[in-house]
């Protein structure tokens, strides 16, 4: 259970504090930097605990890259659900209006009036989230990463808001749009957050698949070569390198 509250606790923290940024300021730069910080630090509390994901792109590609079971990918992403909604509710507690800089609760928005503009959301978003979760698969291929992957992880998300804030409000996470969205439907009957949520469960899902895919492409010519064995057990077979005993390694 620890993993799941992690997962639940992660992602309510990353949509008090990152959409609760975009909400009172309305800045993309201010909202950018308080989603990469905000993740940074989740992942240096939480990491050890649940690899803090707090984002079901991010759980579906580590479960597609082998690195998370399929139970636990469900359990993750329905605990990542919850936190959302509930950052959402405790950022509604301290806003007065719930409105501000048109930015309601933090929803991201997009243009939907044509075919063509919602192709481009589902291309910027595919495109972001694909680059956003290659860095974590990436980052974290390797355990002597671990000391700097929240700062890299944290600056990629950063990047990634910095270039779609204006364009769809930067999603890349499901999960932080889906709370901010479902509670602005509850308290105000706004129904634009939710037909459009669909691009934003979408493109980020299919961003996360792009990477994983290209993850177990690349990753495993890699971890065929003799420089993949990392493991510290004694007497334990790698299953890529095939290296009998690496203790020593």
């Amino acid at each position: 259970m620890k993993k799941y509250v992690s997962e639940c606790f992660g992602t309510l923290l990353l949509v008090f504090f990152g959409c609760g940024v975009a909400l009172t300021t309305g800045d993309v730069i201010a909202t950018s930097i308080s989603f990469g910080l905000t993740l940074g630090v989740i992942i240096i509390v939480l990491g050890p605990v649940s690899g803090a994901h707090v984002n079901p792109a991010v759980s579906l590609a580590m479960a597609i890259s082998g690195k998370l079971s399929w139970k636990d990918f469900i359990l993750y992403v329905l605990s990542q659900l919850v936190g959302a909604f509930l950052g959402a509710c405790l950022l509604l507690t301290i806003t007065t209006d719930g409105i501000r800089n048109g930015i309601l609760l933090g929803t991201n928005s997009s243009l939907h009036e044509n075919v063509g503009e919602i192709i481009n959301s589902v291309i910027v978003e595919t495109i972001l989230t694909f680059v956003f979760v290659s860095t974590i698969l990436s980052i974290t291929h390797n355990k002597k990463n671990s000391s700097i992957a929240p700062l890299v992880i944290g600056l990629v998300l950063l990047l990634v808001h910095l270039f779609g804030f204006n364009v769809t409000g930067t999603s890349v996470n499901p999960a932080r749009s889906f709370g901010p969205a479902l509670l602005a439907y509850f308290v105000n009957g706004s129904t634009v957050p939710l037909l459009v949520l669909p691009i934003f469960v979408g493109a980020p899902l299919l961003g996360g698949v792009l990477a994983a895919l290209l993850y177990r492409f690349l990753g495993n010519r890699y971890l065929e070569s003799d420089e993949c064995c990392t493991y510290e057990e004694e007497e334990v077979s790698c299953p890529h390198c095939k290296h009998e005993e690496n203790k020593d390694l």
